[in-house]
């Protein structure tokens, strides 16, 4: 046995060359022998010529096979890697000969006849031979045509009512499940096999058509869970087999029989929608294609939401799973057409439900992250604001430097998605941490086109943007956290009010700050309020608050102070020693809200550029960029009635 590395590109290129320069080559040869016979001439020395086209030819079903195993290994690398290059075994059976193997695995398969203890050792024995040829596209089409459409079907069902004689075995504890991931992986190499004999042909297209009864849909849907199935089969197999019956009028229960512990026993749910889903959620070109069909994304979304309310199962991971996918979350590049498309009718179609699918969260979470950009402005408040959800550049929008949104969201619906995971602090961080990394690159922009202009209007405008979505984001988490206990719920009302913040917490020097700052860089998120909900609310509590209301006010300044000393040099001219960072800038933030002395410098190094005959008033900046934050703030909670 050796191993050949293969550039499964290059080898495309190659074989796609060799077959036209065969083709040409003969066609050419053909010509000339039959001018060369009408005049007489000998062709022998063409012959030669010929014989040439006719190796190449015999080379090619050889090349073409090696290609085919280097695709289906190509398949286990990244997304983002594929297409490049791969190692396979060498020997290299031929076609015929794969298939044979395949074939004769598979006899030996239909002879295990019983579910004992005996039978579970033979299908031990056999599904680990067959694990060395799961990267095989033809031994496993030979395989599965030798089974044939019925006993494919049956498979798991098969492997799961043994698994009690493999767990009886110690050294084969949870075999069940390992020995349906080799069936899985075979199934799916098959599936790549671009001359699949006739009987796993007629397979494939019986997986494409809905079965006559749900435990058929089990089975099939199992095989599905490991390996990377093509995508066309896999929208195809998902759809016939459990997505189309999410019909409309879900009075008939469309779960299926229950399939006792079968599913537990090869570590799978029971339920075909979660197998469906789980399945799309690693393609993300089939969960877009497969959820968008028919009725459309909107329509799916809701009617998964009906299918988890009317059954009482836990649909909605799964499905959260393939949402993101299909939103690009995970792909490079994300943000792109078929990804936009698709994430904005996910986004506005969630927003509008009522209520949230619970287990979905964290990917929600995810699709916000992707798509901040159009979070931020989604969330305007101003004259520009968009009344109703659109991709298509509304009349009058003005954007802000930096940022160009592929699609643009109404205020309402902004705030509904953000809602549907503000329910706790490590839901929200990373959306939190992608809207930092935005704050602070459109921030600095802006300080650098406004030291250019010799106004601050840039930095007004993005302040303004921003305020709104903490206002947006503030109001989302406000109305879901309404199982706080009313201290920690009052504490944050007064956050809200005192400071214009999304905020709840600024954590010690070094550690963690509020969501309003929304981390970058060195920030990070929390927002746990941990030194006002613990213990008793005693006189001091009020107090406390307010020291904490302005300490978040103070951190608001310093980052705005900090940005613009970072990217105007004319700001830090007149820094005190004491604040400048050993790069020159101001120092931490975080630092100079713990810090007594600290604050006292910044305090009086902020005070003193006002009305300064210096070139620039850093004061003013500082204060007129807050104040434009509040008031995006304070226009979203006006629009929404709140005080």
């Amino acid at each position: 046995m050796a191993f050949a590395s293969v550039d499964v590109e290059g080898l495309a290129l190659l074989i796609a060359r060799l077959e036209g320069a065969a083709s040409s080559l003969q066609g050419v040869c053909a010509d000339l022998t039959g001018r060369a016979n009408a005049l007489d001439v000998p062709v022998r020395e063409l012959r030669k010529v010929e014989h040439i086209a006719t190796w190449v030819d015999g080379q090619l079903p050889g090349l073409r096979r090696r290609l085919d195993l280097a695709r289906v290994a190509d398949t286990a690398v990244p997304i983002a890697l594929r297409g490049g290059v791969v190692t396979i075994v060498e020997p290299v059976l031929d076609a015929r000969q794969a298939e044979a193997v395949g074939r004769g695995l598979a006899a030996e398969l239909v002879a295990i006849d019983s579910t004992g203890e005996q039978a579970a050792v033979q299908l031990r024995a056999l599904l680990a031979r067959l694990e060395g040829h799961v990267g095989d596209p033809d031994v496993m089409s030979g395989f599965y045509a030798e089974l044939g459409t019925a006993r494919t079907e049956r498979l798991a069902h098969v492997v799961a009512e043994m698994a009690p004689g493999l767990e009886a075995r110690e050294e084969w504890s949870g075999r069940g499940a390992r020995d349906l991931q080799v069936l899985g992986r075979g199934f799916a190499a098959a599936l790549h096999d671009t001359d699949p004999p006739a009987g796993f042909a007629a397979t494939v297209a019986a997986f494409g058509r809905a079965p006559a009864d749900h435990d058929v849909a089990w089975g099939r849907l199992a095989l599905l869970q490991h390996g990377t199935i093509p995508t066309r089969h896999l929208v195809a197999f998902t759809r016939a087999n459990a997505l189309d019956a999410l019909v409309e009028d879900l009075s008939t229960d469309v779960r299926g029989d229950v399939l006792d512990g079968r599913p537990a026993a090869v570590g799978l749910p029971h339920d075909r929608m979660e197998l469906a889903f789980n399945a799309l959620a690693t393609d993300p070109d089939a969960a877009r294609l497969a959820i968008s069909a028919g009725p459309g994304t909107g329509v799916m979304v809701e009617r998964v939401r009906a299918y988890n309310s009317r059954f009482g199962v836990r649909v909605d991971q799964a499905f959260g799973a393939a949402l993101a996918a299909g939103a690009g979350v995970g792909e490079d590049p994300a943000r792109h057409a078929a990804a936009t498309r698709f994430a904005f009718d996910a986004i506005t179609a969630t927003a509008r439900l009522d209520g949230t699918m619970w287990f979905a969260r964290e990917h929600y979470a995810a699709i916000a992250t992707a798509w901040a950009p159009e979070m931020l402005a989604g969330a305007t408040a101003e004259a520009c604001r968009v009344p109703e959800s659109t991709r298509s550049r509304p009349e009058g929008w003005e954007d802000i430097p930096g940022v160009q949104p592929r699609f643009y969201l109404s205020l309402e619906d902004t705030r509904g998605f953000l809602a549907t995971f503000g329910h706790t602090d490590e839901l929200s961080a990373p959306f939190d941490r992608a809207v930092g990394e935005l704050y602070y690159g459109l921030m600095a922009n802006a300080v650098r086109l406004d030291a250019t202009a010799g106004n601050g209007e840039q930095m007004g405008r993005v302040a303004s943007r921003f305020g709104s979505l903490a206002g947006a984001q503030y109001l989302a988490q406000h109305q879901v956290r309404s199982e706080m206990d009313a201290q920690a719920q009052a504490t944050r009302d007064r956050l809200g009010t005192a400071t214009g913040l999304v905020l709840d917490q600024v954590a010690e020097p070094g550690g963690l700050i509020g969501t309003v700052l929304w981390e970058a860089g060195k920030f990070g998120v929390n927002q746990g309020l941990d030194a006002f909900v613990e213990g008793d609310v005693d006189a001091s509590h009020t107090g406390g608050l307010e020291a904490q209301a302005v300490r978040v006010g103070l951190l608001q300044d310093a980052v705005i102070a900090q940005i613009l000393v970072a990217n105007d040099s004319r700001h830090a001219e007149t820094l005190p020693a004491a604040l400048r960072s050993p790069t020159g800038g101001l120092i931490d933030p975080v630092e100079i809200a713990y810090s007594p002395a600290l604050e006292a410098q910044f305090t009086m190094w902020i005070t003193s550029t006002n009305g300064s005959s210096g070139e620039v008033d850093t004061y003013d900046v500082v204060g007129q960029t807050s104040d434009r934050f509040l008031g995006g703030f304070g226009r979203v909670k006006i629009l929404f009635g709140e005080p």
